[in-house]
Order: C-alpha cells, then structure tokens, then sequence
C-alpha cells in the first residue's frame, strides 16, 4: 500500500527555508486576501438559508444569496432603475443604505430592506417559511418625474444544480417542457433567453424538484442563461439570471412583484463508487520524447511585421556571434537588451562592441539608428533601403550577418524584439548553445504613434509592473503605460494613506525601468467624479458633493481644488514633469446626488463641468502637461453603443463646443460595434484622441481599426481594483492577455485574423511570465498508468449512472485510451476509459475525499490532465495536489478555479492549464481537458507519491491521466 501523503514541517538548511519561504510567497500569489464584505443579514427556516448583503459606503451590497443544505441556489441580485435607454441610471440597490428590518412571521422568518429617497420608495423582502419556501417581494413607488424602466434581478440561480435538468413551464407563449441548455451558446441576455417570459417554472434538479412563480398580476419573468454574457459580476460564479430586464414604471404609479420559491428535497442517497485498488507502486513506462512542443507560433512575432520577405539560408547565432552597435545611445542600448536577454533565456554568451571601420562583419548583428554613419554604410553595404517613420525598424538576416536599422532609438529596440521572437533552437548544430534565424527582410512601422495600457497602482504592483514591463509591453512594441496613481502616498496628505498604497519610490523605480525601455507613463489622477480617494480614512467629507456616497467633490467649493493641485504638483514633480496629465472626469453623476444641494444646487450639471474642466486644464497648461480625459461625459444617447453618459445629444455637443481643444480625449468603448462614430465626432469637434478598449477580443479589434483612421493612439484598460494586485494576473487573465492583442492592433490593424490570434495570445503570455515553466525542445520522461486508481466512468449510461450523470448524451466518449500525445506532453489514459474522482456531492456515486497517486520516481515536472465536473466562483479552491518527497517532505499546490483548472464543459482560458484537448458529446457539446504541469523546486528528490485532495464543493478535481519530466526545461523562444 502507498504511503499516505501526510503534511509535516521538517527543519532543513538555510536553502530549505529559502526555498520555503520562496514557496509561501507564491501560495500568497495564487491564494489572495479575502475582499471586504458589505454588511449582512442572514436568516435560516429549515433547510433554507438566506443572506442579503448591503451597501457599506464602499464596497457594493450583493444582495440575496439563498442556499438549500449548504448549497447555493441563488448567489446574488439587484435592483435598478435607469432611463430606458440605459442613457442614465437613477437608482441602484447595491449602492444605497436601507433601512434594515428582521422579523418572526407566521410559519417562518421575514427581512425587509426599506429605501426612500428623491428617486423611489421602495420595500425589498425576503421570506423563509416552513417547507422550504422563500417568498421575494419587490414594491415600491417611483419618485422621479422622468421616463423609467425596473430592472430586477430576483436571482442568479446556480447552473450547477439546474443545467441538463428537465423542466415545465408555463409562459406567455404556452406550456413548455424540455432541459435546461447543458451549456450556453448566448452572449448576450437576448441571445441567450431559455424561454419566453414565464408565470411558472418547475426544474427536477439535482437537489430537488424547484418551483419558481409569480404572483398576481405582474409579467412574465425573464430567464436567461448568463455564463457566457460577459459581465464580470456574471462570471463570478455560472448562473441563469432570473427577473426582468426592463419594466416599464411610470412616477407616481406603484410597481410590485412576487415571486415564490420552494424546493422539494431528493432524499436518496447515491451508492458508494467501487472502491479503487490502494497498490504500492502504479506501472511507470520511460518514455524518451514524452514533451515535444510544437512550434506552430512559438516563432510568431508579435505585432506581425507589417513587411515580411523570406529569405534563403539561416543565421547560426552562437558563442563566436559578435554584437556590433553604432556610438549613439539608442543603439548601445538596443545591443545591451539582446546581450541580456539571449544571456538569460536562452544560454547564450555574445560579445558586444562598438563598431569601427575595420570590424569583420562575418558571424555579426549589426545594430544602429539612422541617425548613425555606421547604419547608413551598413545599409549601402547591404543594398537596403532603410524604414524612415517613426518607430520602424529594418531588420535583414542572412547567412553570414544581420542588419538590424531603426529609425529611431525605439525602432532599434524593437528591431531586437522582433529578431528574439524569431530565434529558434537548432538541435543540430555542434556548439551546445547554438540559434537559428531564418533569412529574411522585415521592413516594420506601427500604425498608431500611440499604443498603450492603463494600469493601477497599488503596493504589490511593483513586482506586477516591473514583469509586465520586462517580459509583455515592451517585447511587444508598447510605448505608452497610462498610470492611475491617485492612491499613491502623497507626502502632503498622509490623511489620506492606505496601508496598500504605492510608495513615492516604487514609482520612481517603475518610472526608470519604463524609461530604459522608451515607454511614456502618463499620470491619470481621478477628479470630480471617481474621487473616493479624497475622502478615504472619513477625510475631507466636507468638499464631497454627496458625504453619504463619497464618491464626488464640490466643484463651487474652492477647497476641493486646494487638495486636488497639491496632489498635481506632487504628481508632476513625480513624474518629472510629464508632457501629458489624465485628469479621469468620467461618470461623475453616477453616485449619490450631484448638483442637487450645497454650494451646487440650482446651477447646471454642464455649466459645472465645464468649469471644473477648464480650471484643472489651464492648471496643468501653466505647468507644461497637456491635459487628458475620459470622453464618455460628452457624448449623448445613440453616439456610441456604450459609455454615452450626457444627458443627451444636444448637451453633448454643447459640452465638446466650449471645452479647449488641445484637451486630448481617451474615448472608451468596451461593447463590440461595427462601427466607432465616437471618433469621427469627437475629431470633427476638433479633438485629438485615443480610443480606449477592454478584454473583449472583438471590442480591441474593431476598435483599433477604427483608431487606425480616426484617433492616434490605443489605449488598454485595466480594472482589477485596488488592494489586489497581488492576484490580478490569476483572478482577470483575460484583461492581461488582451495586451498582446492590443499590441497586435495598434501596430498592425488588419492583420492578422482575429481567430487566429485569439488563440495564440494566452499561450504567448504565459511563455512570457517569469514565474511559469516555459518547456522547449524534446524532453525525456514518464507515463503513470492510473488504471488501479480510476474509478469513474468517463461513459455514461440510460441510467445516467456514470461520468457525470446526464446520461450518454453528455459524456467523454469522444476521449481516446491509451498513450495520446495531448497539447506537447505524451499521456497514458487508462484503457478502463476511467478517470480518478474526488467526492462531490452531485456525482452520480460517493468517492473518496482524497486519493494517493504513487509516483516513486524524480521529476523537473508533473503534469496532470485534469477538468472538474461543474463550473464554480473564480478563484474558488476546488481542491489540492499534495508531491510528497520520499524524505517526508511535502509541497502543497492549491487548484483553483481559473486559474489551474476548470470544468470539463468550460471553454474560458486558465492562466496555469492550456486546452490540450477539445471533443464534442454526443449531443454536440464542445468539452475541454487542460494540462497543468507542476515544478518542482527539488528535482533531484524522489517524489514518493501525489495526493489529490477534494475542497468541499461541486467542482472537485478529475485526474484523467499523470506524466512527468526528468530535464528541467529551458525558456522558449516565445517567452520574452
């Protein structure tokens, strides 16, 4: 029998504990701190469990989660009331302060929100009754004199407990009947609608029969399928959306709806799974090429040159290769970044030198600006014509030598990006640390003289920001790093310092490693709106226009500029007088009341505005810095698909008429349109401007060619929130990847296929990331054979008795057995077509809460082929791989929703664990298996065994198959 992975500290040497330590600070990396929570009720009526989360004054309420034995049935809701174009919002639940009400009712329990304010009176209540019933009771009376529409959202019902499951419905199309959609094909609410509005909706889920109505005489209930509509608070966790998406309500009329919930338990009990053989060792086969990566874009260059001329022959670039640079900066500079870096990623030592008119060219890299008369004889020599716009660069490979000739300083540096991108291994040749460069003549420029990212500043992005500077922005041709810096710890205003914020000198450090690299940073400083900053530790409420919601200052107050150009000056003394300054000015009505009392009242929002605009313009004007902002204020209904925020058209162009026109305006979008008129509008209005884009690939595709034709530069946002830096990169890898393809486009607009690089671009910033394996070239290894241990059908049966229990037509029958060469690793997948299961507690039988995987072998990696059963909240833990050492020494390594595996049904990227292998069920849904490989800090240690542990929840690990590496794998070429 195997021996049991137990946990234990042992004491070791001083390299032990710092190996230790070094494996702490990554468990803090992937494991996060817990957010700050809005305050709760929670009430409990026999096996239902209700809690409602509310609004704190800064973090956003949730509203009702309800559970059923400890399981979630509803994970959050809200109320709102917009204009019903969505031009305007004027009331939000999750960002107000009810009055709050428990009570004791007959047969049960009550909680009721109560909210009176300008906008609505309004009663939010929940009941728990006795036989599992919940009652949500929504009424209230519009206040505002203004056209409006109720969304409300009575629930996000778990997708767990109800997809795949039969249902009957009453709408107002007729009775229906049928499943619940196994998996959403729908992006947006209209999309992905599963039924018409309906009165009743009876669901035979796993957890019991759930019955859904409305009461009285209220309509239709929408219910739409939510995991795949791309808003963030829809993807913490996979949801249908219950409730209605747009009302209509008149002033003064009252609205109501209820709706009643109430499930009936299934009691039966699933059978114990066989239980699975406890031998002491699994057959291990060595296997010589077990990693074979393939080089389908290991080589891809990114942005793709925009031209591209092959050559005849290859470049050998080895030890005996000589690095030969023009006198002037920009090129010694350039020489120095590929010196370094063929140095650290690949092994390779080059000498560098300036060149001199007697320099043996033969076995060099020549590397020069135009403005040097090294480069223009190199030039003449070659017979090349050089790239003259800014930026730009010609890079010529032969056989015996290479040109690269930039433009400028930048188009050098970028000459030796593209060259590394282009370097691959040559196995063959004699030297053990040898390259090969094709042949070929590349003549490149950008198309935007601006391409840049928006980051946030906190304590822990020194470290993200110096990584994303090294090894992601500035490889891929990014000049420009808009910085919010609002809560850094301004020296004049310790009132005002949170215990997370950026330090003075980690953003001088990040400024310099941004200069070495020639990209701009660009202070972004909240003002009138968005302006939380200013009253953080209950500071300052005296300059806020509403102290209740924090959230903008008194433009009539002069003391809210006071503060606001002390923080200027610090910021432009910072940033050593930066030639452009982000002054936010984005959503400032959006939260509590604006113009409404105080100082304000009685004076239009526009007028308001304006001035403000004006004031902190020539502020920065006096001082050199040219003045950005967010263009959504000045754009009205209909100019945009999205971030169109005036009241209307018409105060629209009355704002872009009386605001100066040197003020340069980042235009956001982050919908997907066919067409950006924001751009022309604001260009015939005589502004210069970036466009500003998202995570939506589609959104930075079309809006970079827009920008190509309106605007001068691209701009990519970031929202990960303060205070969490630390764990942006696991909890939004969408938002981080979306760089490379950002920089694709503002380089490179039409080419290549958006298709083509939405899939190259998530494996291409993982090779870049530091802290990632980065395999390359063939590697030696093993096979485990799981067989004796694997215990779950990957086939169903009629009796939906196996795999998941959805029965043969939402199996894995479409997975090969066998030895399976699956991504770049080669796979044995048990013959039993049988995978090893961890309990959850909707599987068709009772597993083990753990299992021990013998390994009895050393390893530089393993690497797992694993999925879960169900979708869950990103970032949850799911489970955890114990490598126990044969020493008794352990390494725990968490997996964690998104990050390191996800569900088998589930196409979203995971930042640690690649799609190695995509098949179809019988009724045609698309499934997904990754691949997360483990390294190993000690691989020289034998690792006695895995243990593969449950968390608890629905989606626990599935182990389908277990292989190892036994030569630490070197950086790929792909890995700047």
């Amino acid at each position: 029998m195997a021996r049991e992975c137990t946990l234990q500290t042992v004491p070791g040497s001083a390299a032990r504990r710092g190996l230790l330590a070094a494996l702490a600070a990554l468990w803090l990396l992937m494991a996060g701190r817990p957010a700050t929570a809005a305050p709760a009720n929670t009430l409990t009526v026999g096996d239902l469990s209700a809690t409602v989360s509310t609004y704190d004054g800064l973090f956003a309420g949730t509203g009702l989660m309800l559970t059923f034995r400890g399981r979630p049935i509803i994970s959050r809701s809200a109320v709102s009331i917009a204009a019903p174009d969505w031009s305007q919002g004027y009331f939000t639940l999750s960002r107000v302060r009810p009055r709050v009400e428990q009570a004791t009712i007959p047969g049960g329990k009550r909680l009721a929100l109560h909210v009176a304010n300008d906008v609505v009176e309004m009663t939010y209540t929940v009941d728990l009754l006795e036989g599992n019933r919940a009652v949500l009771d929504l009424q209230g009376t519009l206040r505002k004199e203004a056209p409006a529409i109720l969304e409300y959202n009575a629930g996000c019902l778990s997708s767990v407990v109800l997809a795949g499951e039969p249902y009957q419905a009453d709408t107002t199309e007729g009775a229906r009947e049928g499943r619940i959609p196994f998996w959403s094909s729908g992006t947006s609410p209209k999309a992905a609608m599963v039924l018409p509005p309906l009165r009743r909706l009876q669901i035979a889920s796993r957890l019991g029969t759930l019955r859904i109505a409305v009461a009285g005489d209220a309509p239709g209930l929408d219910f739409y399928d939510a995991r795949m509509v791309p808003q963030s608070w829809l993807q913490e966790r996979p949801v249908f959306w219950l409730g209605y998406l747009a009302a209509p309500i008149q002033t003064g009329r009252p609205f109501h709806s209820r709706i009643e919930l109430q499930i009936t338990a299934t009691d039966a009990v699933p059978a114990p799974a066989p239980p699975a053989a406890t031998p002491k060792a699994l057959p291990v086969r060595d296997v010589p090429a077990l990693r074979q990566p393939a080089e389908d874009d290991e080589t891809r260059v990114i942005p793709a040159p925009r031209e591209w001329r092959p050559g005849r022959g290859t470049f050998v670039l080895n030890g005996e290769t000589r690095i030969l640079f023009a006198a002037d900066a920009g090129s010694r500079r350039a020489a120095r970044e590929l010196r370094d870096r063929l140095r650290a990623e690949f092994g390779v030592r080059v000498p560098t030198a300036a060149a001199t008119a007697g320099h043996d060219r033969r076995n060099a890299i020549l590397i020069g600006t135009l403005g040097s008369a090294p480069t223009r004889k190199w030039l003449a020599a070659a017979g090349a014509e050089p790239v003259r716009q800014a930026e730009g660069y010609l890079l010529r490979a032969a056989p015996g030598s290479v040109l690269i000739a930039g433009a400028d300083a930048r188009g050098a540096l970028y000459g030796v990006f593209t060259l590394l991108q282009m370097l691959q291994r040559d196995n063959a040749a004699t030297p053990a640390a040898s390259l090969r460069l094709p042949a070929a003549v590349i003549r490149d420029w950008p198309a935007l003289p601006v391409r840049g990212v928006h980051l946030l500043t906190d304590h822990w992005s020194t470290f993200l920001h110096r990584d994303l500077i090294r090894n992601v922005l500035a490889p891929h041709k990014i000049n420009t790093i808009l910085l919010e810096c609002e809560y850094v710890k301004w020296d004049r205003h310790p009132e005002l310092h949170m215990p997370w914020g950026m330090e003075k000198e980690e953003v001088r450090a990040l400024l310099a490693l941004a200069r070495d690299y020639h990209i701009e940073v660009i202070p972004l400083v909240q003002t009138l709106g968005h302006v939380g900053w200013m009253f953080r530790n209950n500071q300052h409420l005296d300059l806020a226009e509403d102290p209740q919601a924090k959230y903008a200052y008194c433009p009539s107050n002069p003391r809210s500029y006071e503060l606001v150009f002390d923080v200027f000056d610090e910021a432009l003394a910072l940033f050593d007088n930066p030639r452009y300054f982000h002054i936010g000015h984005d959503e400032f009505t959006h939260r509590g009341k604006f113009a409404q009392e105080g100082p304000c009242k009685g004076r239009r929002v526009a007028d308001l505005f304006v001035e403000d605009t004006i004031k902190l313009r020539d502020y920065l004007a006096a001082r050199g810095a040219r003045t950005l902002m967010w263009g959504d204020m000045l754009l009205g209904p209909g100019e945009g698909r999205d971030a169109t925020h005036a009241k209307s058209q018409a105060e629209a162009e009355e704002l872009r008429a009386r605001l100066p026109k040197d003020i340069l305006i980042t235009d956001w979008h982050y919908v997907p349109a066919p067409d950006y008129p924001s751009l022309r509008l604001f260009r015939q209005a005589g502004f210069e401007t970036w466009a500003a884009t998202w995570q939506n690939p589609r959104n930075v595709h079309g809006f970079a060619q827009a920008a190509a034709t309106h605007a001068t530069g691209l701009i990519q946002t970031t929202w990960t929130g303060y205070n969490g830096n630390i764990t942006a990169i696991r909890r939004e890898f969408p938002q981080f990847w979306a760089y490379l393809l950002a920089a694709e486009y503002a380089w490179s607009p039409d080419a290549p296929p958006l298709d083509e690089v939405t899939a190259t671009m998530p494996r291409r910033f993982v090779r870049a990331w530091p802290a990632l394996p980065h395999p390359s070239g063939e590697q030696a290894g093993f096979t485990v054979d799981l067989t004796p241990l694997a215990q779950l059908p990957w086939q169903d049966t009629p009796r939906r008795d196996g795999w998941l229990g959805y029965g043969p037509t939402y199996d894995l029958s479409a997975l090969p057995s066998g030895e399976q060469r699956l991504g770049d690793t080669l796979f044995l997948l048990p013959e039993t077509r049988k995978a090893v299961a961890l309990a959850a507690p909707l599987l068709p039988a009772r597993y083990p809460e753990s299992m021990t995987i013998p390994v009895g072998r050393t390893a530089a990696e393993l690497t797992f082929l694993l999925a879960t059963g169900w979708e869950t909240a990103e970032g949850e833990t799911v489970g955890q791989l114990v490598v126990c050492y044969a020493d008794g020494t352990q390494m725990p390594v968490p997996l964690r929703y998104g990050w390191n595996i996800r569900a088998v049904r589930d196409p979203r990227l995971a930042f640690q664990a690649p799609v190695v292998w995509e098949g179809k069920t019988a009724g045609g849904d698309s499934l997904y298996l990754r691949a997360h490989t483990v390294r190993n800090p000690l691989p020289t240690k034998e690792v006695a065994a895995v243990q593969v542990t449950a968390g608890g929840g629905d989606a626990a690990p599935l182990v389908l198959a277990l292989s190892g590496t036994q030569t630490a794998p070197a950086r790929s070429p792909g890995g700047r």
